[in-house]
């Protein structure tokens, strides 16, 4: 009877002891590549959105194409929550990528700075601004990903440059490290993507509203689609890093999640402002 009674603790120990060990052991980080690469196809959905509603609208100054540009996707996002992760902060990080953006281009005070400087200051001043965030092997990711748009022309080329960080680079990381970096490479294909393919439309909308005087105005060739694609890049990092900070709170969508959702809010965002500047700059 001592013999059973004994056994039987012995087996209620164990059974605590091996609850406590599944309770301590860690969950193993999930690579997110599939949901980064389906999730920035929200990028292409806004701003097909965008582009409807700028062409319905008709904004006559600047005032109204910010204003179109803020509630398209602020509304989109709403409407959208399911796919971002449900993460309710997704349109605030959508907004705070856009102010960012916004104070960085009213603050540039670099006189008589190169094109190819221009391009690149706001992706390194993201860089040094989410610095505390960023690993050492991510910034390097982050800056060959910088030097592609400074030392590529052609988009495919540099659509080929972020593929190979996505798929290749990637994977020298740690799966909890990937999360910025799929950001950064998801949003900056599917940019590059649509921009290049869309811009003569934007343009040709934009110009014809304005005044017929502009009619083929947008064949000149004056608006840079590799700043937009270098600012949408440094809105989906920013995006992602506050997405995954405000996921991993205690009743959060989680971090790897939160990053998701963050990073097409963030991306998202600064593309629309990236896009709006240079059209107020030109028509307005």
């Amino acid at each position: 009877m001592k013999t059973l009674r004994y056994v039987f603790a012995l087996a209620i120990v164990g059974i605590f002891a091996g609850l406590n060990c599944c309770s301590e052991k860690e969950v193993e980080p999930m690579d997110l590549k599939a949901e980064f690469e389906e999730s920035a196809k929200l990028h292409t959905e806004a701003m097909k959105e965008l582009y409807s509603s700028l062409k319905a609208e008709q904004p006559m100054n600047g005032n109204e194409l910010t204003k179109v540009k803020e509630e398209t996707t602020k509304e989109f996002i709403s409407r959208n929550i399911v796919k971002f992760q449900n993460l309710k902060e997704a349109p605030n990080i959508c907004r705070s990528e856009c102010q960012r953006l916004m104070d960085y281009s009213n603050n540039q005070t670099l006189p008589l700075a190169s094109k190819a400087d221009e391009q690149s200051d706001f992706l390194n001043g993201t860089i040094e601004a989410y610095r505390e965030h960023l690993t050492e092997a991510q910034v390097d990711l982050l800056l060959k990903i910088h030097d592609a748009f400074l030392n590529c022309e052609d988009p495919e080329e540099i659509i080929v440059v972020l593929s190979e960080i996505k798929d290749v680079d990637c994977l020298a990381l740690p799966p909890e490290e990937r999360n910025y970096i799929y950001a950064a490479t998801t949003i900056g294909i599917e940019s590059i993507a649509y921009w290049s393919e869309n811009l003569d439309e934007w343009l040709k909308t934009l110009s014809n509203q304005k005044s017929s005087q502009l009619e083929g105005d947008y064949l000149k060739g004056w608006f840079d689609w590799k700043k937009v694609g270098n600012e949408d890049i440094s809105g989906a990092v920013g995006g992602a890093i506050g997405g995954a900070v405000v996921g991993a709170v205690a009743g959060g969508v989680g971090a790897g999640p939160g990053a998701v959702a963050g990073g097409v809010a963030g991306g998202i965002g600064s593309s629309a402002t990236s896009a709006v500047n240079q059209l107020i700059k030109r028509y307005f």
